[in-house]
């Protein structure tokens, strides 16, 4: 489950009356005020009550906060500046629910072009494999079996 974090309105006010001021900073804010619980992302009523009981005081008259949260998002892709991948995936998007060519189009025509599209702009397999030279005896090895070949006819 998330965690989230809330502020006690109760808490908030003995704080303010204890250190006679009229704003908390941000580090007596955190200390004195903030806690933080965990419930489901839509709890139900029951659940959420009783996850925003204060720890401090027992009170339930708490609000959440973004105090002390990170966020964390993902983005497809590798980024929000790949324009070119989020190009591919708008037009897979329109192919697949709004196609305006779907009734022209021949059985298997559509699985085609998704593939198609999501083969641009991929690098070929050309690969190169390389032998380490300092292995002598692999080097021997393949001119032995290759002089044998070339002898016998097999080519």
């Amino acid at each position: 489950m998330p965690t989230y974090n809330y502020e006690c309105k109760d808490c908030h006010a003995k704080a303010l009356k204890k250190l006679k001021c009229e704003a908390l900073t941000a580090e007596q804010y955190g200390a004195m005020t903030v806690f933080e619980t965990c419930h489901a992302i839509k709890p139900s009523p029951a659940e959420l009550a009783e996850a925003k009981i204060c720890p401090r005081c027992q009170g339930s008259n708490c609000e959440r906060t973004f105090h002390g949260e990170t966020g964390i998002g993902y983005i497809r892709g590798y980024g929000f500046l790949d324009r070119v991948g989020a190009n591919r995936d708008m037009q897979i998007h329109t192919l697949l629910n709004d196609d305006p060519y779907s009734e022209y189009r021949v059985d298997g025509e559509k699985d085609d072009i998704q593939a198609r599209i999501k083969r641009q702009g991929k690098k070929g397999g050309k690969k190169k494999h390389y032998v380490p030279t300092s292995n002598k005896e692999m080097e021997k090895a393949v001119a032995k079996a290759f002089y044998t070949q070339d002898k016998t006819g097999d080519k």
